[in-house]
């Protein structure tokens, strides 16, 4: 179905509800490129290049946990895994422009329910992603997280 599939991670029990579903609409026969995104999101204050030591080494950890977890799944075979750190105002625009540039079928997403205000949402960067990729956008909302925290 898709060659290559485009997974933003932020290190939550979410993430392997997303590389699940990208392992299930991958091509057969190990013909899906799979590239993990983390993004670290710098305040206006600082400048866009700032260094965040902190951030950077909890946005590499975070790769590395989903790239094994990736590579640990048996139901596929993934002709190349890569994986993007990326620093950026906004995630949601910094995945869309990811996604661009590597040429992505689909960006896929896991994403639950928060109140915000009294108000069931999911955030700002599901919206954003949905309304300006390029791409198929394929969401998953996990009907509870247990067992997988």
């Amino acid at each position: 179905m898709y060659r290559r599939i485009l997974v933003p991670v932020h290190g939550g029990a979410l993430d392997e509800y997303a590389i699940n579903l990208a392992a299930s609409v991958c091509e057969e026969n190990g013909r899906t490129d799979l590239t993990l995104v983390y993004v670290v999101e710098v305040p206006q204050r600082l400048a866009l290049d700032a260094e965040l030591p902190c951030d950077i080494e909890t946005g590499e950890s975070v790769l590395q946990d989903a790239r094994q977890y990736a590579e640990s799944l048996k139901t596929v075979k993934w002709r190349k895994i890569a994986t993007e750190l990326l620093q950026a105002r906004m995630a949601s625009s910094a995945i869309v422009d990811e996604s661009i540039e590597r040429g992505a079928d689909a960006i896929v997403i896991a994403t639950a329910n928060r109140r915000r205000r009294g108000t069931l949402t999911q955030g700002d960067t599901v919206p954003f992603i949905l309304d300006n990729a390029p791409c198929n956008v394929l969401v998953i909302r996990p009907s509870t997280l247990e067992g997988a925290l």
